[in-house]
């Protein structure tokens, strides 16, 4: 009896723990390191981001079979935050990915919608604008997407950490209010809600920075940046 008693006591300490643990946000400076080094091979983002993002798991994937190889080319997706009893959801999830000048110029003729390019799009992370914002020299663009909506598993981050860590590499950062709030709007984060967007380009020989944002808004929290590997960083 003692045995059981103290069994179900232990059981419930480890289950209550498991629970309430105190939720770890992502490391967004760590990110915005990550931002400014775009000439860093799949498995070294993939350390890097075990060590930003808590509990991170990888899944595995394999280059498209849509262009050329590209030297250049790799892609990572995972999930990340504790498990949680009760549901199979993960805490947030990221997608990583860099492609090279192969793969768009292999692209440029196509339709996004073409369902032999709509998944090239998707694990390559290709944004609208990637091409017109495409730098003369750059030889491959880096884009992550870090999104979460659990605040049990994963902590959310304030407006004044968002700005405090992109004005490390931006010459300035504008704030707002979340920009899809609507009046009577659940949120999951609580009250508030912003958009932090880094201003300017953060650019060397070896990178340019020319898109970061981090959102909180009402059902998610959001992270997204985009960089180009120079010619120079090669």
């Amino acid at each position: 009896m003692r045995c059981s008693v103290a069994f179900f006591f232990l059981w419930t300490f480890l289950v209550v723990t498991r629970v309430v643990a105190q939720p770890v946000a992502p490391d967004l400076p760590g990110l915005v390191t990550l931002a400014t080094e775009p000439y860093l091979g799949r498995q070294a983002v993939a350390d890097r981001l075990q060590a930003i993002l808590p509990d991170l798991a990888v899944a595995s994937s394999s280059s498209p079979a849509l262009t050329a190889p590209d030297p250049f080319y790799w892609a990572i997706s995972g999930r990340f935050g504790p498990p949680l009893d009760g549901t199979p959801a993960p805490g947030g999830v990221v997608a990583c990915a860099r492609y090279g000048l192969i793969t768009r110029e292999a692209l440029a003729p196509r339709r996004s919608t073409d369902p032999e390019v709509f998944p090239v799009w998707q694990q390559a992370l290709i944004l609208s604008d990637d091409v017109p914002a495409w730098p003369d020299p750059a030889v491959a663009r880096l884009a992550c997407s870090i999104t979460w909506d659990d605040g049990r598993r994963v902590a959310p981050l304030s407006e004044a950490e968002a700005e405090a860590a992109l004005l490390t590499v931006f010459e300035s950062v504008t704030t707002g209010p979340d920009p899809r709030e609507r009046a009577g709007q659940a949120r999951v984060f609580g009250a508030g809600g912003y958009r932090a967007a880094g201003q300017g380009v953060d650019e060397t020989g070896t990178y340019r920075l020319d898109l970061f944002e981090v959102d909180q808004l009402a059902t998610h929290h959001q992270i997204l940046f985009r960089s180009f590997l120079m010619g120079g960083g090669v």
